[in-house]
């Protein structure tokens, strides 16, 4: 059964993984994921509508609050990390860089500024809020 914490651990006399043996959770959880996300990615296509919704659906279905086939994040974390980095490579590969520096001084500084510039003036939001005694808690971490 998928919720046994013994799932998955078939072993042979001298310790080795069987052949044919049951497939490990982490395998199991993958195959949901992505099976999911490819039906419910069909349907969003069939439908015309953007096909990164059927893929935020599958996950919504297979998780904790549809199906409950995935019981929690920390069983796909290493999975959920690789694909993160694999977005960003492929996004790298769409990013022409002669592109970007022809559209100009005013894009480059708005990249390099908005960050900071939004951090500050949160800063100094919430620095002002409090000094009018509005309170966001106590302890180690309540300036974070």
């Amino acid at each position: 059964h998928l919720g046994d914490p013994k799932y998955g651990e078939a072993k042979a006399e001298d310790g080795n993984r069987m052949l044919g043996g049951v497939a490990s959770i982490l395998l199991i959880n993958l195959a949901f994921c992505y099976a999911s996300a490819g039906l419910i990615a069909f349907l969003m296509h069939l439908l015309q509508l953007p096909l990164i919704l059927g893929y935020l659906l599958g996950g919504v279905l297979v998780g904790p609050i549809g199906l409950d086939i995935v019981k929690n994040q920390e069983e796909i974390a290493e999975l959920s990390s690789l694909g993160m980095v694999f977005m960003l490579f492929m996004i790298g590969l769409e990013l022409d860089i002669s592109e970007l520096l022809k559209m100009g001084r005013v894009v480059i500084l708005t990249g390099l500024f908005s960050f900071p510039l939004c951090a500050g003036i949160m800063t100094g939001l919430f620095i002002g809020l409090e000094s009018l005694g509005f309170s966001w808690g106590g302890g180690q971490y309540a300036a974070i």
